[in-house]
Order: structure tokens, then sequence, then C-alpha cells
């Protein structure tokens, strides 16, 4: 919008948010979806269709921001007004999720609407190789524009005291990719030696396992579950702990780490996505994934050593910046230009 063009979304409904609303310029409509998880978007696709449709008379592109289901109007709307179309991937339906298991099933139809865009946007080089190999998308249909980070939001300034210990702090949906349970076994290990707190903000189907895992540990004293956390109020729980970790099983590119780094030290896993932006012991530590030992000793390490910690922190810093939201924006319009180009 910034730059000079006109931009309108069209989503499921979610929660209490209204159907419609113009946010900063940009036309937002929310189609009601059912609220039974599995049929959200399958319910949603016949009204996202039609509302698709009906706004892309005048349009220049469509951009699908998820093979499911929104490729799939994309295409049909495409295919209909004779417009380009885009796709971006995220990770889940391009990387063996253990939670995503359906959409393999939709692996045939998604390699058709992928194959028939005129561009695919992937937000790591292992998207990138999923796509390529899984999919046959032609290579100059494929680009990588990583995801971006509010570096107004995120910034080490927001800091201020909001526990009475030192906190390592991890912010995750509660699934088996995010490896939540080797951290949890760590933290144990982490107080046998050193005086803190682990807070884990966010909420998912693993969050009832997790706390009897705390339990039979006997570290409840010492892990907090916030539960669900609104994304504004992200930037000063980072700003405010000393570690961020999150010591995931697979990644699409991991935008967590990025929000983190541009706030504190890191701690992550050797795994595609995460690879991509953590370099490790230059703007974080990097462990192997499901070493609770060594996920324990990284987080140790951070805690006591303040040089290797605010070598860590200038140099993801310095990292940081070439992701914030203004950058992206020009690299999305340059692959814009493209396609209309094309």
């Amino acid at each position: 919008m910034k730059r000079g063009h006109s931009v309108t979304v069209v989503t499921k409904h979610f929660g209490e948010l209204a159907p419609r609303e113009n946010l900063h310029g940009v036309e937002v409509l929310r189609v009601r979806a059912a609220d039974f998880k599995g049929l959200r978007s399958l319910s949603a696709l016949p009204g996202m269709l039609a509302r698709s449709f009906s706004l892309s008379d005048g349009c220049d592109i469509l951009h699908a921001h998820i093979p499911y289901p929104s490729a799939f109007i994309a295409c049909l709307v495409g295919r209909a007004r004779r417009l380009p179309y885009v796709v971006t991937s995220q990770g889940s339906e391009l990387l063996d999720y253990p939670e995503e298991k359906p959409l393999r099933l939709l692996k045939p139809l998604t390699g058709v609407v992928l194959r028939r865009a005129e561009h695919v946007h992937v937000i790591s080089q292992a998207l990138r190789e999923s796509v390529l190999r899984n999919f046959g998308v032609p290579q100059e249909r494929v680009s990588v524009i990583p995801n971006g980070v509010d570096l107004e939001a995120f910034n080490p300034r927001r800091r201020r005291k909001l526990w009475d210990e030192r906190v390592v702090l991890s912010v995750s949906r509660l699934t088996p990719k995010n490896g939540l349970e080797h951290l949890i076994r760590a933290m144990k290990l982490v107080l046998e030696k050193q005086d803190c707190r682990l807070v884990i903000a966010g909420e998912g189907e693993l969050r009832q396992r997790l706390e009897a895992l705390v339990s039979r540990l006997g570290i409840e004293s010492q892990v907090s579950f916030t539960g669900w956390v609104r994304y504004e109020d992200i930037p000063e729980l980072l700003a405010s702990s000393d570690v961020f970790a999150r010591p995931s099983i697979t990644e699409g590119l991991g935008t967590a780490f990025l929000e983190a780094m541009a706030c504190g030290p890191v701690v992550g896993t050797k795994v595609s996505g995460i690879v991509d932006i953590v370099r490790h012991m230059h703007n974080g530590i990097l462990v192997a994934p499901g070493d609770v030992e060594g996920i324990a000793d990284a987080i140790l390490r951070l805690l006591e050593d303040d040089t290797l910690r605010s070598e860590l922190v200038a140099n993801g810093l310095r990292f940081v910046r070439s992701y914030s939201w203004d950058e992206i924006a020009v690299r999305y319009e340059e692959m814009y230009r493209k396609v209309l180009e094309g």
C-alpha cells in the first residue's frame, strides 16, 4: 500500500473479528467457516471462491498465500478471468509435519495448481528444494523471499522486567514439530545448575501432555505456560527474556527465530529452515534435533557466558536488518513485475 498499490484480502473468518474491515487501507473480507478443525478450509472454500471471483474484476494479479485452499481458488479464478496467479508456501503442505498428514492426500492436486501458477514463492531454500523435487515446478518459476520482521516492534529497547528470575522463553504452537518435550527435559538439566524459569507462550493440542511431563519431572515451580498470547504482546515477551529456545523437529523458515534474534540470543536446531537464518556460534547456537543435553548446554552457555552472549546478540541484530518488511516489500513488488511482464 505504501508503494502505491491497491490490495484486497479474502480469508476465513476467525474468532470475533469483523466480517469486513479496512486495515490501514487494505480491504479485508472474512468468509464464515465451520468452527471445527479439519473442516474450516473446506467449508469456507465456496464463499471464498465466490468473493474472490467477484472482486477479481479489474485486478492485475492474484496471490494465494497457501496452497490449500487459496491456490485452488486462485487457479479457478485465474483461469476464468485470464489472470496470472502466484502461490506462496509457508511450509506445512510441503514438509512432512506430523500434524499435517491430511494435506498429503491433496499432493496430486497441489502439484497441479503449483505447476499452473505463473510463479511460486517460498520462504526458505528448504521449501524451494521441496517444490522442485516433489511437485515438478520449473526452477525459473520459483523465488525465495523470506518472511519479514517489524524492527520497530521487535527490538531490545522494549525490555522491562516481567519476571523475578532469568527466563528461557519459547514462543510456539504446542505441536509435535516444535520439539517442546525436548526443551522441557533440557530445562530439568539446566535447573540443576542455574536458577531460572522456562516460559512457554502458545497454545496447542500437546498442552496437557507437556504439563504432565513438567509435573513428572518435578519442575512445576519453574515452568510457566501462558496459553495463547496476542501477537502484539510477543515483542515485549521476547525483549524481556534472557534466551529464546525452540528445538524444532522441522521448520519452514522459523519467523519466530528472526523476531527473537531482533531482541536477544537464540537456541535452535540444525534443521532445514532454521539453518537458513541461524548460523552456529555467529548469531545463535544450533544443536541436533532431539538432543536434550545439547539443548541444555546451549542454554547454560548463554546464561553463563556474557561475552559470548553479547557477541551473538550483536551479530543477530546486524543479520536481521536485511529481513525488515520494507526490504521484503520491494522483493514482492519485483516478483509481481516479473510475473506481469512474463
